[in-house]
């Protein structure tokens, strides 16, 4: 009996797609940096995060109330690389889930 050995078949290779980083995040020089983010279902507010890592430490920039899909935060300091989290809080004030943003250095 003869054996027959498989023909390889041509398989396409899937296209990468770019996948959006869930936080956008621009400086405007001198001294500002604005992020922006989509909505998130559920959502009634956001509390957003920012870490300073030439200063070491990470505070909560916006207030109890904040209910906008972007936020611009001064004074941000030239060299210093920032980041920032994007905390969507439901009408019980759970946190659904967390958004980050890239790291910036600022100009």
């Amino acid at each position: 009996t003869a054996t027959s050995t498989p023909t390889p078949t041509a398989t396409s290779t899937p296209t990468p797609t770019a996948i959006p980083l869930p936080v956008r995040i621009e400086a405007v020089p001198p001294d500002t940096i604005e992020i922006s983010w989509e909505a998130v279902p559920g959502a009634v507010r956001y509390a957003v995060r920012m870490w300073d890592f030439e200063e070491a430490y990470g505070v909560y920039v916006t207030g109890d109330n904040h209910t906008e899909t972007s936020f611009t935060y001064q004074p941000a300091t030239s060299g210093h690389i920032y980041f920032f989290v994007v905390y969507p809080v439901n009408s019980e004030g759970q946190n659904i889930t967390f958004l980050r943003s890239p790291f910036l250095t600022m100009p």
